[in-house]
């Protein structure tokens, strides 16, 4: 799992994280791509880039010429439920979907392709005419997932079972987390477990500001445009009492500082 960070005008880090699951059907003959999946501010980012050509036997994919769909928490619990009873019900829908900005993305039993039983996911780009301007495909792997029975040390293709839809299965598993995480109850319950050690990091930080004469911008100060204090500017003795840049304050508040809060 890998993460970006970038810096935005408002001093605030947005990062990007990517996603362990990742898919890739480079022998498909609809399209040859792969599936990938980050996050990114508020959205679950659902992306489909092609196979590059690169001439050999080589596999690798153009992550600069895909499309990705950015769904919020409710457009993902949505398109869960939707698989879900897609999964279910075969027989009652060729496709299901939803519709996120100028998006479409739609799982389908392969009909519209040629294909019986073969589910495949298609994000397609739309213009303001409702026309189709751009479009991927991928093929979710059926005869690929398996485990073994009754394995006799010289034979393990006769007793085994398949996992027809275990990449579809782990793209829900996606939706239903990210859509219960963004709730906040997740990252909370982080938090809270580790206030004390936040607590003496933060501390820590205070000491080693106060010795080096640093100013620091607590998150608190920002919100609330509250005037900026230097910590050169009081000795151990005539420091305000409860001062939330005193390293002994029982008032000092672990979410009010952390290393980018250092100028």
């Amino acid at each position: 799992m890998a993460y970006n960070s970038n810096q935005q005008q408002n001093g605030v880090n947005e990062f990007t994280l990517y996603s362990n699951y990742r898919f890739n059907n480079a022998e498909s003959n609809i399209d040859a791509t792969c599936l990938s999946f980050r996050f990114w501010k508020t959205y679950l980012c659902v992306g489909i880039f092609p196979r590059k050509n690169t001439g050999n036997d080589e596999v690798s994919f153009d992550m600069n010429s895909g499309i990705t769909v950015y769904l919020s928490h409710a457009k993902a619990r949505i398109l869960k439920n939707e698989i879900k009873n897609f999964i279910e019900n075969p027989g009652m829908y060729d496709n299901v979907g939803i519709v996120s900005g100028q998006s479409i993305i739609v799982i389908s039993n392969g009909s519209e392709y040629g294909k019986t039983n073969t589910p495949i996911m298609t994000i397609r780009k739309v213009g303001e005419n409702g026309e189709v301007v751009a479009s991927f495909a991928y093929e979710f792997k059926k005869d690929f997932y398996f485990s073994i029975h009754n394995y006799d040390g010289s034979h393990y293709d006769s007793d085994y079972e398949s996992y027809q839809n275990l990449e579809l299965e782990s793209f829900m598993t996606i939706l239903d987390e990210y859509s219960k995480a963004a709730s906040g109850a997740i990252a909370f319950s982080v938090m809270d477990a580790n206030k004390f050690n936040h607590n003496r990091l933060t501390n820590s930080l205070e000491s080693i500001a106060q010795a080096l004469g640093v100013e620091v911008r607590s998150s608190y100060n920002r919100q609330n445009n509250s005037d900026n204090r230097q910590y050169s500017n009081y000795s151990n003795n005539n420091r305000p009492s409860g001062s939330r840049y005193s390293p002994s304050s029982n008032n000092t508040n672990y979410t009010q500082a952390t290393m980018d809060d250092l100028d």
